[in-house]
């Protein structure tokens, strides 16, 4: 059974500048986190990004979608994961995404 995650965020860049700063965003993570982060993998066509992988062996899978405005990500995380990680788990993707979108 899993736990889903659902995080909107508003943004004042163009479309095409959130579409590549949430992808450079993914790959620097998989990349930094790589003892923990396994497997993702991330495509992204149409406005929609899909991803997945292990996180410390457990599943995880989502979207991304990109619009000219916001930021949208879903997801499902391991039950028992969410039981004890799952606010930090959104809090800590929110807060990533709020410093990646940021117009500075």
């Amino acid at each position: 059974m899993a736990s889903s995650i659902h995080i909107r965020l508003r943004h004042k860049l163009t479309e095409a500048e959130a579409q590549k700063r949430v992808g450079v965003f993914i790959k620097r993570s998989a990349q930094k986190h790589n003892k923990y982060l396994k497997g993702i993998k991330w495509s992204y066509e149409d406005g929609k990004g899909i991803f997945g992988g292990t996180v410390k062996g457990y599943d995880v899978a989502g979207s991304i979608s990109v619009t000219a405005s916001a930021v949208t990500v879903r997801g499902s995380i391991p039950f028992s994961i969410s039981l004890l990680f799952g606010e930090k788990i959104k809090m800590l993707i929110k807060e990533q995404l709020e410093k990646i979108l940021s117009d500075q």
